[in-house]
């Protein structure tokens, strides 16, 4: 997908995206975390004990929400739908795993505990 450069600019800058999923029962779950987009995919990880994760491997639809406001509301925003994969951490890009060591200090493919990667592949994308 083409990202004018406002939207590009967004998603490499910015470090938090809200992400939503649908629980079993339907109701959404909304949470903030970490990201990084790259080659027209967005990843992140979580632990895996997480509602999201259990969401996302019933349901893997998902919302995510990255924004820069400003005092009148969202000035700046990208709105990406589509389904979430689970990825193995050796099937991380390389340079999405330097995009996170770069801006959180954190490598997921050695992160302690049982942390779950995802990666994914836009459905539709929304910029402003």
């Amino acid at each position: 997908m083409r990202l004018d450069a406002r939207a590009a600019a967004l998603l490499a800058e910015s470090k938090i995206m809200v992400l939503a999923t649908v629980r079993a029962d339907g109701r959404p779950h909304a949470v903030p975390i970490w990201f990084v987009w790259h080659d027209g995919r967005l990843y992140f990880g979580t632990d895996m004990d997480t509602v999201k994760v259990r969401n996302i491997l019933e349901r893997p639809e998902v919302v995510a929400v990255i924004e820069r406001g400003g005092q009148e509301g969202a000035s700046h925003a990208v709105i990406i739908q589509g389904p979430a994969s689970r990825i193995a951490p050796n099937a991380l890009p390389t340079e999405a795993l330097a995009a996170f060591r770069a801006k959180y200090a954190w490598d997921p493919a050695r992160s302690r505990g049982a942390t779950a990667l995802f990666a994914v592949t836009p459905r539709s994308l929304r910029a402003w």
